[in-house]
């Protein structure tokens, strides 16, 4: 699991928001929680064809790191990747702040 959050925290997910984004306004981004089966948390996807299948179109969206991410949580529910298919996982929000220090490489 070290791994894949280090690679989280470096790689980019696609993360629908609230209202409309800024480009370097990270903080500022709100983030819609939504229940997806028995998970209640923020949707995050790890590209923009699996937010296509789970969301529809014209939905706000910020691309971000997992580092960036980490930098405006300020919820405390899970973030839930690629929580519509078959591999998705949900990181507690503890996990989800700790991406700020994990990476960097």
């Amino acid at each position: 699991m070290p791994r894949f959050l280090d690679a989280l925290a470096d790689g980019k997910l696609v993360v629908p928001t609230v209202g409309p984004t800024r480009p370097g306004r990270s903080r500022r981004v709100r983030f819609p929680v939504v229940r997806l089966g028995d998970r209640e948390g923020v949707a995050a996807y790890t590209s923009m064809t699996r937010l296509a299948r789970a969301r529809p179109t014209g939905t706000s969206m910020v691309r971000m790191s997992g580092r960036e991410l980490a930098a405006a949580w300020e919820l405390d529910v899970p973030l839930l990747i690629n929580a519509a298919a078959e591999l998705g996982i949900a990181l507690e929000p503890d996990a989800v702040r700790d991406l700020a220090s994990r990476g960097m490489g």
